[in-house]
């Protein structure tokens, strides 16, 4: 075993240490504000990842527009002919963004 102070040793030690003896509500009100702001930054940091996950990437170069567009077309075509063969239609790129 290791020699030392147990950690059942320590928070005995510390809760008989305390001065007031009992919880109050200053120490209630300082637990309930840490707790508000980790709550709001893993949902500030949870949400800037979710908006870095659905966000359009900026085509910088004439050559990934081209691509981007490309892509478009060929799923464009694709629905197409999903819709000639008698296969459900999803709506287009336009209608999804109109959504928004």
């Amino acid at each position: 075993m290791t020699s030392g102070v147990s950690v059942i040793d320590a928070w005995a030690g510390a809760a008989s240490a305390s001065t007031s003896g009992s919880f109050t509500i200053v120490d209630a009100a300082v637990i309930f504000v840490v707790a508000l702001v980790l709550l709001t930054a893993g949902v500030a940091i949870a949400g800037r990842r979710t908006r870095l996950l659905v966000s359009r990437p900026r085509l910088r170069t004439a050559h990934s527009r081209r691509v981007r567009r490309a892509a478009i077309e060929d799923v464009d075509e694709i629905e197409r002919d999903a819709r000639r063969y008698g296969r459900r239609r999803r709506p287009t790129r336009q209608e999804e963004t109109d959504d928004l």
